[in-house]
């Protein structure tokens, strides 16, 4: 986080001393600076992410959020950006993502483009994002304590999310992208929306059959075969979740 008085003493001289380009600025006011000075409860908070441009450049992406209070220039609208997340995974399965834009998102959720690129610097963002914030939801599993059982429920939500479910389209659709745009690998990579649904799963596995295998190893164990299976073109209704489930236990029993 960077605080200052203004986008030119705050941001702008943390990326110069740092040898880091910045596209735009962001900048936190409360009660103890300058201008803003007796003015109740108003401030900004922004996150800095450290990233490169398509260019190469290393750069400061940040984005903007008056969190509490009142004070100069637009408030973050929490709203508009649930809608936009709401909108762009539906608008995906429509149109496909080479037709998708941001102009297009922006449309769809009833907001200004500006809105949209307030928050993410492009479509690939935006669909990465709401189909984070889905799968958190649909690959949840509650624990039953029958580590097998689990498993099996698991893997009836994965696939149903990869074959049915508009996030897991968005998240296909990522993955294709990513074959050739580096930008996208790189976004891709910096969260594995798989690996951490499955981690009290495998967890819980582990600790049932006692295996000596990685979490790392029994995840890839677990997701690899669905996710093969699905991305070959094999039906859901074809894949034998329960045969999965035991090939599984049986797996991390083995010496």
């Amino acid at each position: 986080m960077v605080v200052g008085l203004s986008p030119v003493q705050g941001v702008w001289p943390y990326a110069k001393s740092r040898g880091l380009s910045v596209s735009s600025a962001d900048v936190v006011h409360d009660r103890r600076h300058g201008a803003w000075a007796g003015k109740p409860d108003t401030h900004f908070r922004v996150t800095v992410h450290r990233k490169r441009s398509r260019y190469g450049a290393p750069c400061l992406v940040y984005d903007e959020c008056m969190v509490e209070g009142t004070g100069r220039g637009r408030p973050r609208s929490e709203s508009a950006r649930a809608a936009v997340l709401h909108a762009v995974d539906d608008l995906l399965v429509e149109v496909g993502y080479a037709a998708l834009t941001m102009k297009g998102i922006a449309e769809r959720a009833g907001v200004g483009r500006q809105t949209v690129y307030r928050w993410w610097s492009n479509k690939a963002e935006v669909l990465y994002e709401a189909s984070v914030t889905d799968a958190r939801q649909e690959l949840a599993v509650s624990l039953s304590g029958d580590a097998r059982a689990d498993v099996r429920a698991y893997l009836d939500a994965l696939i149903a999310f990869l074959t049915r479910s508009h996030a897991g389209a968005a998240y296909r659709a990522l993955l294709g992208e990513a074959q050739h745009d580096p930008d996208v690998a790189l976004l891709l990579a910096s969260r594995d929306i798989l690996e951490d649904s499955a981690a009290a799963i495998v967890e819980a596995a582990r600790a049932a059959s006692g295996t000596t295998l990685s979490a790392e190893e029994a995840t890839a164990l677990l997701i690899g075969p669905s996710f093969f299976r699905v991305l070959s073109g094999h039906r859901a209704e074809d894949i034998d979740t329960a045969a999965l489930a035991d090939r599984f236990m049986r797996a991390l029993a083995s010496p």
